[in-house]
């Protein structure tokens, strides 16, 4: 099923396998602009949900040009950098399971500037 608004009526471009809006859509554009896969609700511009433990993202190449043709993953930060600006980070979040569950920040992979290159 294909149709420009949930059924809430906000005007969300959405495409689902059954006939009610649920949190298990299978793709929403929100009015925000916010991108959802398996979410109505995308908290951010781009958000997945799933309820997986196998892998959520592929990203492949089909190139066979080159031995050094391999996929990217680019971060990228438009605008003046100067030495020390942050460039991008990678965070590894979860659920902790205490009696009050929070979200957790595991782990972190920070890029930033480095006047030495």
């Amino acid at each position: 099923m294909v149709y420009g608004a949930d059924g809430n009526n906000s005007r969300n471009f959405v495409i689902e396998n059954n006939s009610t809006v649920e949190d298990g859509t299978d793709f929403v554009i929100t009015t925000a602009g916010n991108v959802g896969i398996g979410t109505k609700t995308p908290s951010t511009l781009f958000h997945i949900k799933g309820s997986t433990n196998a892998e959520m993202v592929t990203i492949e190449s089909t190139s066979t040009t080159t031995a050094n043709a391999a996929p990217e993953l680019i971060l990228y930060r438009s605008g003046p950098l100067s030495d020390n600006d942050s460039i991008g980070v990678i965070r590894f979040r979860g659920v902790n399971n205490n009696a009050s569950p929070e979200d957790i920040n595991y782990a972190s992979i920070y890029g930033r500037i480095d006047s030495e290159v």
